[in-house]
């Protein structure tokens, strides 16, 4: 008996000396790694400027999110663009958005709209009060928006955006509306039962089979590149981008993957009509990650694809080496769930934001490039958890060339999508 106690002590033992040791190496070694930020509505940029050596030779950053419902996590990344803009030149800014509507923004540059009001167009899925500081700053400067989702904006903004550049037959505008409608009262029947009926009247689905080749053929004879207006150039390409996601639905091949592999088709056309520009794209942590997660397919799309890995997987290794990936994280507080509030898991030990906010920072930046492994920052080079809110792991230093903490964060404050 005293044998095994033995034996099972000298097993045990080394796993909790090291758990321990690794522990204090983590809390006494982390300022070497680990910068602190202000606040997220701070006006100086003091602590910025360790970008200064990061982004030197970078002509692409792809700064994600772990939440699209976080407050701060907008308000950091709204700071770090206007610093990103007015020092380093970044002056395209892609949002993981309709490439229509998020383009139609610039044009209220130099006049005075209702903010509330324009909020949808810079991102119709999550608008928010958040938002506005980024939208003020972009209608006052040479800060160009745009957007690379595949997924379509209500007719209510898109199409004025269309219609300022293109002679669209209104038939085509009327048949567009009947099934953008149909898809939105299908996912609320119960509601909308009366709705949903009469748009059935119209047939829908034989309506669908008409929109793709319609939509292009709309704009066959313009040739999209030679275009020279900037935004005239995305909003026909939205156009583009709007036929492919109706044949998608058409032939039902819209999944996860296949999402992200069209994202990363876009990011390629934004690069190439844009190559003299040094460019930002805003997007969830899962769709900027270097080396990502296979995702499993699920609901109408399980084993459709065929595909695995996010936008970042096509790209290749030269437009990579032209990139910096930051990854941003909230470590605790509360975020959103059907527009309902909910508490987040707070990161346990040894979970990256965990690890990261050992330097007693309320927002730190750790810097994964370059990094040499040694016994203080191994833990940059093996599985953990990002922060209690997910189930996966990630390998830091693969999955991201830097990440920023955010202690707590708080929901974000939506505003009406449809003004």
């Amino acid at each position: 008996m005293k044998k095994n106690i033995l034996l099972l002590i000298n097993i045990v033992l080394p796993f909790i000396l090291f758990s321990q040791n690794n522990t204090i190496i983590n809390k006494n070694s982390i300022h070497s790694y680990v910068q602190k930020l202000e606040g997220v509505n701070d006006t100086s940029y003091n602590d910025l400027t360790f970008f200064d050596e990061l982004l030197k030779d970078k002509k692409y950053l792809f700064i994600g999110e772990s939440s699209h419902y976080t407050a701060e996590q907008y308000l950091l990344k709204t700071r770090l663009i206007k610093y990103l803009h007015s020092k380093y030149g970044f002056n395209l800014l892609a949002m993981e958005s309709n490439m229509g509507t998020t383009s139609f923004l610039n044009t209220f540059k130099n006049t005075s709209p209702v903010i509330d009001s324009i909020v949808p167009y810079f991102n119709y899925y999550f608008p928010c009060i958040e938002m506005i500081p980024m939208i003020k700053y972009i209608l006052k400067t040479n800060l160009i928006s745009t957007g690379f989702d595949i997924w379509t904006a209500s007719p209510k903004i898109w199409y004025p955006a269309v219609r300022k550049y293109f002679k669209i037959p209104d038939s085509l505008y009327f048949k567009d509306s009947i099934f953008y409608n149909y898809l939105i009262l299908k996912s609320d029947t119960i509601k909308n039962k009366e709705s949903f009926n009469e748009i059935k009247k119209f047939n829908p689905k034989k309506i669908l089979q008409e929109l793709p080749s319609a939509w292009k053929s709309s704009i066959k004879n313009i040739a999209i590149d030679t275009i020279n207006d900037p935004i005239k150039k995305c909003i026909a390409k939205s156009i583009l981008i709007r036929a492919d996601m109706l044949n998608g639905i058409l032939t039902k091949r819209i999944s996860i993957t296949i999402r992200d592999s069209i994202m990363s088709q876009n990011l390629l056309w934004i690069m190439q009509n844009f190559p003299n520009e040094k460019i930002i794209f805003w997007a969830h942590n899962r769709h900027i990650e270097k080396v990502s997660r296979n995702f499993k397919e699920s609901g109408f799309s399980k084993g459709m694809s065929g595909l695995e890995g996010n936008m970042i997987k096509y790209l290749h290794d030269t437009i990579i080496a032209k990139s910096y990936f930051l990854g941003i994280y909230a470590n605790e507080g509360y975020s959103l769930f059907n527009e309902k509030s909910y508490k987040l898991k707070k990161s346990k030990r040894n979970m990256l934001g965990s690890i990261i906010l050992k330097s007693g920072y309320d927002i730190a930046f750790c810097n994964f490039s370059n990094q040499q492994q040694c016994k203080e920052n191994d833990w940059m080079f093996h599985k953990i958890k990002a922060t209690g809110e997910y189930k996966y792991k990630i390998i830091p230093i693969k999955t991201y060339d830097g990440v920023i903490i955010i202690k707590k964060v708080s929901p974000i404050n939506y505003i009406n999508r449809n003004p």
